[in-house]
């Protein structure tokens, strides 16, 4: 005979799993309310940057460089931009959306142990910082950029010194609260810019995006390359959920 008993881990997944839950339902009501973007523009420009940041990066380890980046938007579509060279371009450019739905992933899951919070929110704000000293300054000298560099590294400095102060100075519960908040809201930015190139797609809209240049490089239509990053960004997310609060027993024999 056996005898089943609660985990002492139960408690504490299903508060996560109830601020994950409430944070969900917020970030769906959070652009319908009124002067709203205006406080979390901070965490927008995050987004940004972490999309950005995935194309530099690709871009480095497929063995290309990078001359600047940006996380301005240039009024022609492009939250922002990042100026690629060499490398393998079939990779770079699919590593944006992807790469920001693996990041919010990611955060989210780490958020299950609140004692990391503080360190990897001066870890991210140190990888930001180091982003605006050395990637976004090369594109001051891009052709007709020179603004949106010089904003790029403004917000990139206010961001990374915002994450860093936040990991040092904020409590431990409330350092894994703000983490959860900004995982939950980049990787639903992320399906949400991706669910938008969809749409953008079947109306057949003229603006250049990650979509487009992978159309324009295969054959491929954008559409079809825009509905496979979402729906591979709504499996990463299912997955995170099952794995950080649904893959383990709550009852143990």
């Amino acid at each position: 005979m056996t005898k089943k008993t609660i985990s002492v881990n139960t408690p504490k997944k299903s508060r996560h799993l109830i601020i994950i839950i409430c944070l969900m339902i917020l970030a769906v009501f959070i652009p319908s309310i009124p002067f709203i973007n205006i406080f979390i523009a901070p965490i927008n420009k995050f987004v940004t940057c972490v999309h950005e940041l995935g194309h530099a990066i690709t871009c480095l380890l497929t063995g290309g460089s990078v001359s600047g980046l940006t996380i301005v938007a240039d009024g022609a579509g492009a939250g922002g931009l990042t100026f690629c060279h060499g490398g393998i371009p079939f990779i770079y450019s699919q590593a944006g959306y992807l790469s920001t739905s693996f990041i919010g992933c990611a955060l989210i899951a780490i958020g299950k142990y609140p004692k990391l919070s503080k360190a990897l929110l001066v870890f991210i704000g140190i990888i930001i910082a180091c982003a605006s000293l050395f990637l976004m300054p090369g594109s001051i000298f891009q052709e007709g950029r020179i603004l949106e560099g010089l904003g790029s590294i403004i917000w990139g400095i206010i961001i990374g010194a915002g994450f860093i102060y936040s990991g040092l100075k904020l409590k431990s519960s409330t350092a894994n609260l703000l983490l959860l908040f900004i995982g939950t809201q980049t990787a639903l930015n992320a399906l949400n810019g991706v669910f938008y190139l969809v749409r953008a797609t079947t109306s057949f809209e003229s603006f250049s995006s990650d979509a487009l240049i992978m159309a324009n490089m295969t054959g491929i239509p954008a559409f079809t390359w825009a509905s496979l990053w979402a729906i591979t960004s709504i499996i990463m997310f299912a997955i995170t959920l099952w794995w950080t609060y649904a893959s383990s027993k709550i009852f143990s024999k």
